[in-house]
């Protein structure tokens, strides 16, 4: 190998010289293998190669569409499911027995969560009750995945209160007595 081609160079990581020689007699190695005559080689055996790598690159193409032609948010892990859950949701009501005076009131909340126990905001909550009278009849769960409805009684009765969820039933339910 030509000494000239040896050069050595400073770097901020220290002194590489041997590595840099290194790089320089492999890559006269290559040339000299790659200007050598082989007597098993011939450019249709290049051919050939470069065929193959084609196949195989086009075969990896078309086996990756058919394994996700779905969306995108299918495959990525940033896709969040937006589904309530009741498991993982909870309703109160405060005070769960009031005067049915139309006066007293008990405040009814929902947490809607999902199956990972995260607040759902922006759901649309629809209540129904059996007995007594709302403040509002539906609305939105803020930040916190919670809504607050207010309910009076004007008679002596149990209050069955149910929830829609995005407008389906929601698999929790709460009683407010009224004495």
């Amino acid at each position: 190998m030509d000494q000239s081609k040896k050069q050595s160079i400073e770097t901020p990581f220290g002194d590489n010289r041997v590595a840099v020689a290194a790089a320089v007699s492999a890559q006269a190695k290559v040339k000299d293998i790659s200007n050598q005559d082989s007597p098993t080689s011939s450019p249709k055996d290049h051919k050939f190669g470069l065929l193959l790598i084609a196949v195989i690159a086009l075969a990896a193409l078309v086996g990756g569409y058919m394994l996700f032609t779905g969306p995108l948010s299918t495959y990525t892990r940033a896709f969040v499911q937006n589904t309530p859950s009741a498991t993982h949701s909870y309703v109160f009501a405060d005070p769960l027995t009031i005067k049915a005076d139309g006066q007293e009131i008990s405040t009814v909340s929902l947490f809607v969560a999902d199956e990972q126990s995260r607040p759902l905001a922006g759901k649309r909550v629809t209540l129904q009750t059996s007995s007594g009278t709302l403040d509002r009849a539906n609305g939105l769960t803020d930040q916190s995945g919670q809504i607050s409805f207010k309910l009076t009684l004007l008679e002596p009765d149990t209050a069955q209160i149910s929830f829609l969820v995005e407008g389906e039933p929601f698999a929790k339910q709460i009683t407010v007595q009224g004495e």
